[in-house]
């Protein structure tokens, strides 16, 4: 499962703003994601950024993939409550 599951709404949203705002940009360290992660979640979403990077997506790509995760899981939450 992607780190990303993980991370609560303020994270993935701020994460992907940031990517959107080109405050964080490839590549992706750890360090670099202060402010933005939790400490404990760091290394794994590094990983996960630079992997999609890697694999040619570009920063709008992939807020764009998290703030569809985020719609996603909003969505079965609301399901799940009725």
């Amino acid at each position: 499962m992607s780190p990303f599951h993980h991370l609560s709404r303020p994270a993935l949203i701020g994460l992907a703003a940031a990517l959107e705002t080109r405050r964080l940009t490839a590549p992706f360290y750890a360090a670099t994601l202060t402010g933005h992660v939790p400490t404990a979640m760091r290394h794994d979403v590094a990983a996960e950024l630079e992997k999609l990077h890697q694999m040619g997506m570009i920063a709008e790509h992939i807020a764009y993939m998290l703030r569809c995760c985020d719609l996603n899981r909003n969505s079965q939450m609301r399901e799940e409550a009725y």
